[in-house]
């Protein structure tokens, strides 16, 4: 096709977990390793591994408390990661909280995460990756 880059998308959903969250979660957060790892596992023995950049992100975030249906609501800190053959993992880029509680300067009533990092930041090194130069990032729509 004559390109250096190519994007899949790939939708994995169902984490919209206003109740019974824990269990919800720990089940989607298996299958979804396990579909990662076996993906990770073939790129690497195809040799494509360092060829392969991988973009994971959640449309919204979730409070830290738990409401009345032991789950949790919509709120502001999501997650995000970035995975692949040459990128320079982990890290955790922003601030983590200090304290996870209200109590604390980067949480707020109820249970809401305030991002250090603004949710689109995650594709600056996507940007990058793309070949996009610094001085235009900011004018690029991906």
């Amino acid at each position: 096709r004559g390109v250096d880059r190519d994007v899949f998308y790939a939708n994995f959903g169902a984490f919209d977990t206003h109740g019974d969250t824990k269990n919800t979660f720990n089940i989607y957060t298996e299958m979804m390793n396990n579909g990662l790892e076996a993906f990770t596992n073939e790129m690497k023995d195809q040799g494509r591994w360092n060829d392969i950049t991988i973009v994971a992100v959640s449309e919204f975030g979730r409070t830290l408390s738990v409401n009345s249906a032991h789950g949790s609501d919509h709120a502001w800190g999501g997650n995000y990661f970035i995975t692949g053959g040459e990128v320079r993992g982990k890290r955790i880029l922003g601030k983590y909280p200090s304290i996870l509680s209200e109590d604390g300067p980067d949480i707020i009533k109820p249970g809401i995460v305030i991002p250090s990092k603004s949710w689109d930041s995650v594709w600056n090194g996507v940007a990058q990756w793309f070949g996009i130069h610094d001085s235009s990032v900011s004018t690029c729509a991906i």
